[in-house]
């Protein structure tokens, strides 16, 4: 079986890409796992096939087109990029509903695939990681679209592979969601996420995109490999340069604003000067849009405060 995973498919290309093609690119790597799938049975996706659960129709079209071109089975559970406000009942007011009413991709709900039982694990499911018992005389893949990580983030609501290692039933868990891969064992279950097809952020600018194939031997014993997709170079997909500088006049950004909430506070009848000077830092560094909305919101903060010390 072939497994990947976060297309994230999408009409316009994400900020910090220089990329007009973005949605040709990432229909170009889904015809790349299309020829590797060749010799798999199935082809499995960790969901978030689209960014947005109402993109523009010709995407769909253009999905349906691409999977459409597949010799073998596909199955896919639905991300919450999928879905709107991860309420299974909207799948068929999506995009990913129009896909599957194609049927050139089917939702993985569970199915038997040459003798390995298959379970979904949908974004909006509650999160068990149990199978069922009375198929556990063959191998057992879960194959869920939950935030399931190998590293301990106290601002990240994900679950350790260690503690689901300790819970699950099933043989091997694929799964999407978070962008960054792991591939380990632990207790005996196979852990295996290739990582998002898509590259959305900069911060992905230097993950290699790959699929993963997994294989089932004739004493039930599950492997998997990481193949990698070819892209182009990080330098000629991102803004690089612009990312920098959009960096560097945040970091000045914010500690103005900061600055300038603690004058408000401290000098209270010179907050007209102190709004000229937020004004003319603000046309120097040509700061406009949302990041103009965070320095007011910190004026604002000031303004009501008056006393006391401003925390970030």
């Amino acid at each position: 079986m072939t497994f990947f995973t976060d297309l994230h498919l999408r009409m316009t290309r994400p900020i910090s890409r220089l990329d007009d093609d973005f949605l040709a690119n990432l229909l170009a790597k889904v015809d790349v796992v299309r020829e590797m799938a060749n010799d798999s049975d199935a082809v499995i996706l960790g969901g978030d096939i689209f960014d947005r659960p109402d993109v523009p129709h010709g995407v769909v079209v253009q999905a349906v087109r691409a999977f459409g071109k597949f010799d073998v089975p596909i199955y896919t559970v639905i991300g919450n990029h999928d879905v709107f406000g991860y309420q299974g009942a909207t799948v068929e007011s999506s995009a990913m509903g129009v896909l599957l009413e194609s049927g050139v991709v089917r939702r993985l709900d569970s199915v038997n695939i040459k003798g390995v039982n298959l379970y979904g694990l949908h974004a909006y499911d509650k999160t068990l990681w149990s199978v069922p018992e009375d198929n556990k005389e063959t191998a057992s893949i879960l194959v869920a679209h939950k935030l399931l990580t190998n590293i301990s983030s106290p601002g990240l609501r994900a679950h350790l592979l260690s503690d689901v290692a300790a819970e699950t039933n099933a043989d091997a868990i694929l799964s999407g969601d978070i962008h960054s891969p792991h591939h380990e064992e632990l207790d005996g279950v196979l852990f295996a996420n290739p990582g998002s097809m898509a590259r959305l952020s900069i911060v992905d600018r230097n993950r290699q995109p790959q699929a993963a194939e997994i294989t089932v031997d004739d004493s039930g014993v599950i492997s998997c490999e990481f193949i990698p997709i070819a892209t182009r170079p990080a330098e000629s997909l991102f803004d690089l340069k612009g990312y920098s500088s959009r960096i560097a006049s945040e970091e000045r950004a914010r500690t103005f604003s900061k600055t300038y909430a603690q004058a408000i506070i401290s000098v209270k009848g010179e907050a007209h000067k102190i709004a000229a000077l937020l004004a003319e830092f603000l046309d120097k560094n040509n700061v406009d849009g949302a990041l103009a909305e965070v320095v007011k919101a910190y004026y604002d903060r000031a303004e009501g405060e008056q006393l006391g010390e401003m925390k970030d």
